[in-house]
C-alpha cells in the first residue's frame, strides 16, 4: 500500500494448478484486503501468460516494463 494505491507482487501458481482460478482468487483477495485499508487503485506487473487473468479482473495494460540484470 502506498496511500490510496496498492501494488501486487508475484502472483504465481505451479503449472499443474493453473487455469483453476487460483491466481484470480489470490489477486481478488489481495485487492479486497487493500480496499479495506483504503486503496482505490491498484497496479501490478504481468507476463503474457497471466495477462488474461488480470484483464478479466478489470486491469488494463498501461505500459511495458524493461528489466535489467547484471551477471558477475
Amino acid at each position: 500500500m502506498f496511500g490510496e494505491y496498492a501494488q501486487i507482487f508475484f502472483v504465481a501458481t505451479e503449472p499443474a494448478w493453473r487455469r483453476q482460478g487460483i491466481g484470480s482468487a489470490m489477486t481478488v483477495g489481495a485487492l479486497q484486503a487493500a480496499a479495506a485499508q483504503g486503496a482505490r487503485q491498484a497496479i501490478l506487473d504481468s507476463t503474457e501468460a497471466g495477462a488474461s487473468v488480470y484483464r478479466g479482473l478489470g486491469f488494463e495494460p498501461v505500459g511495458m516494463v524493461t528489466r535489467y540484470a547484471c551477471a558477475d
